[in-house]
C-alpha cells in the first residue's frame, strides 16, 4: 500500500473529507486528491503533519514492516500519558484499539471454524 492509499485509509477509517483534511494541513483538498491517487507526494513536512494529525507514525505512512508489540506498548504509553492530547482523543483511540482486538478475534474464529 502506497502513501496515498494509506492517507485514503486513514481518511476513511477517521471519517476525516479531503476537504477537511486539507484544511488543517492548509492545502487545497485537490492537493490531498492528488496525493491519494499517486500523481503528487507529499513532502516530508507534509507526512509528519499528516502522521500527527491520525496519530500514526511516518514509518507506517510510508509503508514500512509493522512494528513489534514492544514499539506498540511503548507508543501507546507515550500517547495515553501526553498531555497534548484531550481525553476525548485519548477514549476515542482506545475503543479503535479494543473494535480492532475484537473484530480481528471475531476473523481468526471464523477463519478457524471453517
Amino acid at each position: 500500500m502506497d502513501i496515498g492509499e494509506k492517507i485514503k485509509q486513514l481518511r476513511d477509517e477517521n471519517d476525516i473529507t479531503q476537504e477537511d483534511l486539507g484544511k488543517h494541513l492548509k492545502i487545497h483538498r485537490s492537493t490531498v486528491a492528488n496525493y491519494e491517487s499517486g500523481n503528487r507526494q507529499p513532502d516530508i513536512e507534509t507526512c509528519k503533519q499528516i502522521a500527527e494529525y491520525f496519530g500514526v507514525s511516518i514509518d507506517f505512512l510510508v509503508g514500512k514492516k509493522q512494528k513489534k508489540y514492544r514499539d506498540f506498548i511503548y507508543d501507546a504509553k507515550t500517547f495515553f500519558s501526553s498531555d497534548s492530547v484531550t481525553e476525548a482523543e485519548k477514549d476515542r483511540v482506545l475503543k479503535k484499539i479494543i473494535d480492532c482486538y475484537f473484530e480481528s478475534k471475531t476473523t481468526r474464529q471464523m477463519t478457524v471454524n471453517k
